[in-house]
């Protein structure tokens, strides 16, 4: 869910963020640290798969997609994009 925000906007809405409190039964203040922390520790593959979903080419369109992406060119779990 994470990757799949971020690619569209930088910060959840407060609909998602309802959506996100009814699935986890957790707070809304920990949601906005949970996700605030995660943009921090995972801004360049967060960088690389919003590059991937403008680009047509590569079919990028979810989470799920991108980790195939990965898979397909080899490419280890922590990276940049080439």
């Amino acid at each position: 869910m994470f990757f799949n925000v971020y690619s569209k906007r930088d910060k959840l809405t407060k609909e998602q963020r309802r959506q996100v409190v009814q699935r986890t039964g957790l707070k809304p203040r920990n949601i906005t640290y949970w996700f605030s922390n995660h943009k921090r520790r995972f801004h360049r593959a967060l960088a690389c798969f919003k590059q991937l979903v403008k680009d047509p080419s590569t079919h990028v369109k979810t989470y799920g997609d991108f980790l195939q992406w990965r898979r397909d060119h080899g490419l280890p779990e922590d990276l940049t994009c080439i």
